[in-house]
Order: structure tokens, then sequence, then C-alpha cells
């Protein structure tokens, strides 16, 4: 008898908000089509320069890199890094 109510009122309660089993609305797009977007947006830039920031944290010891990144159209990309002196990945 008391598996019966507690039965009847998960069902009612089931039946009367179906918003819990429905999937939510929303805008978000698949990751093919984020690119899409993002190369659409940014077709027009020819280049940047942006300063950036890395820290690491391993064996709870911290390093940090600082330095400027460098693009230009074609997929040119430069880290001139400044901390620490001297490194440089260029693709």
């Amino acid at each position: 008898m008391k598996k019966t109510i507690i039965l009847s009122f998960f069902i009612l309660f089931l039946a009367l908000e179906p918003s819990l089993l429905a999937q939510p609305a929303h805008n978000w797009n698949s990751p093919s089509e984020v690119v899409k977007q993002v190369k659409k947006k940014f077709s027009d830039l020819n280049s940047y320069k942006a300063d950036f920031q890395i820290q690491t944290v391993s064996n709870k010891k911290s390093k940090n890199m600082k330095g400027v990144c460098l693009y230009k159209k074609g997929g040119r990309i430069r880290y001139q890094f400044n901390e620490p002196s001297g490194d440089e990945i260029v693709s």
C-alpha cells in the first residue's frame, strides 16, 4: 500500500512537471560551427599583437612566463618571451 502511494505521487509529479524530462533549450553550436563563426568574424584581420602570461604549477613550484604574441595573416605566429628572456617560438 505504501509503495503504491509513493509510486502514485511520483507518477503524478512527473505528469504535472514534463519540463523535468525535456531537454533545455539553448543556442549552443557544434564545435565546427563555432570554428566557422570565428573564422568568419576574423577573416578581415591582417595582424595582431598581444601580451601573454603563462603560469604553471608542478610539485608545488610555480613557473611564470611572459611575452608578446605576434600574428600575421597566413598563419604566421611568433611568441617572444620576455620572461625567461630570449626564448622564441615561430610558426
